[in-house]
């Protein structure tokens, strides 16, 4: 939505987010908690209780905290900071109530208890459990929300060091026999290892702590091999996140087979996802995977991923937004790539190709700028 420059469709969501946090926190008060929650499903009265009997995804109490993040996603692109000063409250709340329910475990990490990785289940004594004494998901989120919290406090200059005892008692990552991240905090036998979630790689996307450069970037994608290998990606919204996780990766040559297969195999003639019968998410996951193929807005840069370019003769992208209330015009053409960044302020800039990284001050108004692929040393030429 923020990417595809269509700020519209945020204000549903941000209403929502309001009548959320409001409901929850007569939830959180079942927890003995202090701040927001609400759970993994919710309706248009904005219920923020336990829905349904599915213990694999029923009581996870984190989704206030997962929608607020978008809060911040919100001011980054818009650089509003009078809608972050308005609505900062909702992502403080949500942190506030995961503040409350973290306890010690015995190796003296900060975790939440019971606790559950959405929606997989793990063997234990050849029995199948889905509870846990936290997990990889709950840290991801938690340290994405705190990030996101100490950031728009930068913003606003505000103090900065509230949440930094809980970034030091989250799990570290752990990696498995089979050098993929753990699920959970101990290494537990899968129940299905090609599940279609891959809920721990949130800090992959849409999460950004993980990137291709990682150290733990090849980890990352063999659990995401080994989910495929396993049968993973048989809904259409699965196969469009792990799309999205693996053009995070880089990973050209898949990124482009996975993005056929989805077309091939989970979409309906009118190109609605299958589910089946049909989940929106996976049109909107698949479209930002397709965005993830050209380029990528960060904070303090331009990532530009012409890896279509090795498919594709020509492509032409115009009028999506990047973060710092900048706006983007691309086109590709025979190992030529044009761009524009137009911006409503002087500032420094960043673009990153690859391994490589460019300085550039953007202006105010157009900026247009061009890449020469030919040759071996890119060169930036400013029109």
């Amino acid at each position: 939505v923020l990417s595809d420059n269509l700020l519209e469709c945020s204000y549903p969501l941000i209403n929502l987010l309001v009548r959320l946090n409001k409901n929850g926190k007569e939830i959180a008060k079942l927890y003995h908690a202090k701040g927001s929650c609400a759970h993994h499903n919710t309706d248009i009265f904005a219920d923020c209780y336990m829905v349904d009997h599915y213990m694999p995804a029923t009581i996870w109490p984190l989704g206030n905290l997962w929608l607020s993040t978008f809060i911040y996603e919100y001011y980054i692109y818009t650089k509003d900071l009078d809608f972050l000063r308005k609505y900062k409250y909702l992502m403080e709340d949500a942190l506030d109530f995961v503040e409350s329910i973290l306890v010690l475990d015995k190796d003296g990490y900060l975790v939440i208890s019971p606790s559950l990785s959405p929606e997989n289940s793990y063997l234990y004594n050849d029995k199948k459990y889905s509870l846990c004494n936290g997990c990889t998901m709950d840290d991801e989120l938690i340290k994405d929300m705190i990030f996101k919290v100490k950031k728009s406090n930068m913003a606003l200059g505000m103090n900065n060091d509230k949440y930094d005892y809980i970034l030091s008692k989250l799990h570290p990552y752990n990696i498995t026999k089979n050098n993929t991240i753990f699920e959970w905090h101990q290494d537990f036998i899968e129940n299905e290892p090609g599940h279609r979630h891959l809920s721990h790689m949130y800090s992959l996307y849409p999460g950004e702590e993980i990137d291709f450069k990682s150290k733990l970037a090849p980890y990352f994608y063999n659990t995401i091999e080994r989910r495929l290998e396993n049968g993973s990606g048989q809904t259409g919204w699965s196969k469009a996140w792990i799309t999205c996780l693996v053009a995070r990766l880089h990973k050209e040559k898949e990124t482009y087979k996975l993005f056929k297969e989805w077309i091939k195999n989970s979409t309906s003639k009118s190109l609605l996802d299958l589910h089946p019968p049909f989940q929106i998410d996976g049109n909107f996951g698949i479209a930002t995977a397709i965005r993830l193929m050209f380029f990528e807005s960060r904070e303090d840069g331009l990532e530009l991923l012409p890896s279509l370019g090795t498919y594709l003769k020509y492509y032409k992208l115009s009028n999506f937004r990047l973060k710092n209330d900048l706006m983007l015009d691309l086109e590709y053409q025979n190992k030529y790539l044009e761009f524009n960044i137009i911006s409503n302020v002087e500032m420094d800039y960043l673009i990153y190709f690859k391994d490589k990284e460019f300085k550039i001050k953007l202006k105010k108004g157009d900026n247009y700028y061009y890449f020469d692929l030919n040759k071996k040393e890119i060169e930036i030429l400013t029109d």
